[in-house]
């Protein structure tokens, strides 16, 4: 072949690029997470652009060996996404440096260099026409990648009827029942306010667990983690009777969005819902190109663990506006990680509640180790605690937006507004954490319910249960499944007030920070707690007399502590085995740097 005949290198790289984009997007157009058509094109363009500087040491090798310039160009695109599909596939869990990751690289990198070698001069004899025809067939990788992440993979039920309701549940991470307004904290919240103004808020809600993915699986499942098995961040939550599952099979559109790893949809979170989105990076599908997660294996270590709420609220937002076309009633979950530490609110909220600097001097705190440097530095708990109330308070803007947008909407509309679980400020010497205690302050939270027919203004003083959520709403949205759960239905309190039954309320976590860690156990009455450790020693406190916990009667009133444990007991008996967290290194890491394991030596 004459040196002018020879397709032009930049003609190859385009081609390849194109190739590799298109690919990528129907590779990671899974339908179900809520794709636009602008997020498609934007990945798709991103795409292109990111693989090009991967090309960069096939072009070198390509100079050097001129006869396989082209092989070397088109085998490293091979060698890329298979290096990438192997390591965030059958290997995600293995650390870089295992036997397995580089073994298997290994394998690939010297199938790939045989393939560059055996193929290159067939494919330098390649004529023009046949890398525009290859390049053509690459395009067409955007309309299928857009049919496919388009696409519903959950065919709609009926729609249920007219006068069904949306439904909006607001789970607030990390949120104290005391630091809102509606329960006496100076603090501005004015949008809970009107909520808990025009509905009903109870006042001893329970959490099941101080941590975001166990006590989130219970508020969503109506299973507490005794029934449901998890106990700890990073497990896979299998199979449960969700609330997501129950409202699509009864014909409504789904839609969760949420804002940390622990909820993400590798846990299966994602199970009953149209569209689930815990992709957080900025755009969709983002880092799911191959270029994208190498840069995340080899450079930046770990995938995205959190993002802010207004960031929640665009994707959030956006889904809610599709659906004031669809006839069907809405079920949207919105999950907001800002009240969890370290507490950074936007600049407004900083000088409003903190007033400036933290106060110099004092005694160094025993801060959360996964916090970064400048705020363990910080030694005015006065300070962080008002940075606190400060991520609240902007929390309650972003529930002021999705209520805006939810006005544009004719049908009734239930919300409920709760919390996975409190923080511990300062009290059992725990500053600013939770996640390994069964205290009331990791386990208070709010619980506010507005709907059709439900009270406007009351107040409800018996003790709940976040298990009470799901069968709550199903009883008010008029849907039954049949699933067996532990909470039960408030309904009728909402609607004809009257006594409110009190509940036994069982709550469990992780003992430790570690990987197959102890499991602590509680039961919970108004007056009494009974604390069962797996590894030290048992606590009972008398909640009346003793509402901070400070004074363990397990040994004084022994006869209460074993008719308690007899009650546990029996809990534990009809319960399910502990579900294993998964002990991958990208799944530690992201605990780690959240705070809910501690780090390896």
């Amino acid at each position: 072949m004459r040196a002018d005949d020879r397709t032009p290198t930049s003609m190859v790289i385009l081609t390849l690029a194109v190739v590799s984009a298109g690919f990528d997007l129907v590779w990671a157009a899974r339908s179900g997470r809520g794709w636009t058509v602008s997020d498609h094109v934007i990945v798709w363009a991103v795409g292109l652009a990111l693989v090009v500087p991967f090309l960069a040491p096939a072009l070198v090798a390509g100079v050097a060996v001129k006869s396989r310039r082209l092989g070397w160009l088109a085998w490293s695109v091979v060698l890329l996404h298979a290096a990438v599909m192997i390591r965030f596939g059958p290997l995600v869990n293995a650390p870089l440096a295992s036997p397995p990751v580089l073994g298997a690289w290994l394998a690939v990198g010297a199938v790939c260099l045989a393939g560059a070698w055996i193929t290159g001069p067939a494919l330098e004899r390649l004529p023009r026409r046949a890398w525009v025809a290859v390049g053509v067939v690459g395009l067409l990788g955007l309309p299928v990648g857009m049919a496919r992440g388009l696409r519903s993979e959950q065919p709609p039920a009926p729609p249920p009827g007219p006068d069904a309701p949306n439904i909006v549940l607001f789970t607030l991470d990390t949120t104290r029942f005391d630091h809102l307004s509606m329960y006496g904290r100076s603090i501005d919240t004015p949008h809970l306010q009107s909520l808990a103004d025009r509905g009903t808020t109870f006042d001893l809600a329970i959490a099941a667990a101080p941590q975001t993915g166990p006590s989130h699986l219970s508020i969503l499942s109506g299973r507490v983690p005794i029934t449901h098995g998890v106990v700890a961040n990073g497990t896979n939550v299998g199979e449960q009777p969700m609330i997501a599952r129950a409202l699509h099979a009864a014909g409504w559109a789904t839609g969760g969005f949420v804002a940390a790893f622990p909820v993400h949809e590798r846990f299966s979170f994602d199970q009953g819902f149209d569209a689930f989105d815990s992709d957080f990076s900025p755009v969709v599908g983002l880092h799911e190109l191959a270029p994208m997660q190498a840069l995340d294996a080899v450079v930046f270590r770990n995938l995205p663990r959190e993002r802010t709420g207004d960031q929640v609220n665009a994707r959030a937002l956006r889904w809610l506006a599709a659906q004031s076309d669809d006839e069907r009633p809405f079920f949207a979950w919105i999950h907001y990680y800002d009240p969890h530490g370290p507490f950074t609110p936007p600049a407004g909220f900083h000088e409003k509640y903190t007033g400036g600097p933290p106060k110099p001097g004092g005694e160094l705190l025993a801060l959360p180790e996964y916090w970064p440097a400048d705020q363990r530095a910080i030694r005015d708990v006065d300070y962080l605690t008002k940075q606190y109330d400060a991520e609240i308070a902007f929390t309650d803007t972003l529930v002021g937006e999705v209520l805006a947008a939810l006005g544009r909407f004719e049908r009734d509309t239930i919300i409920v507004v709760t919390a996975d679980h409190g923080e511990s400020l300062t009290e059992h010497g725990i500053l600013f954490d939770h996640g390994d205690d069964l205290y009331d302050p990791a386990l208070r939270v709010p619980l506010i319910v507005v709907g059709p027919g439900v009270r406007a203004g009351a107040r409800h003083g018996c003790q709940t249960s976040a298990a009470d959520v799901v069968p709550t709403v199903l009883d008010l949205a008029g849907v039954a499944d049949g699933a067996e759960r532990d909470g039960i239905s408030r309904a009728t309190e909402l609607r004809a007030g009257g006594a409110c039954e009190d509940v036994d309320v069982f709550s469990s976590t992780v003992g430790e920070r570690v990987m197959d860690p102890p499991i602590d156990h509680a039961v919970r009455r108004p007056d009494v707690k009974l604390i069962l450790k797996e590894r030290r020693g048992n606590e009972l406190y008398d909640l009346r007399l003793d509402p901070g916990e400070t004074v363990n009667l397990f040994e004084e009133r022994g006869q209460q502590g074993e008719a308690l444990a007899v009650v546990l007991g029996a809990k534990l008996a009809g319960g399910a085995a502990p579900r294993s967290a998964e002990g991958g290194a990208d799944v530690r890491a992201m605990l780690e740097q959240l705070g809910y394991l501690d780090a390896q030596e």
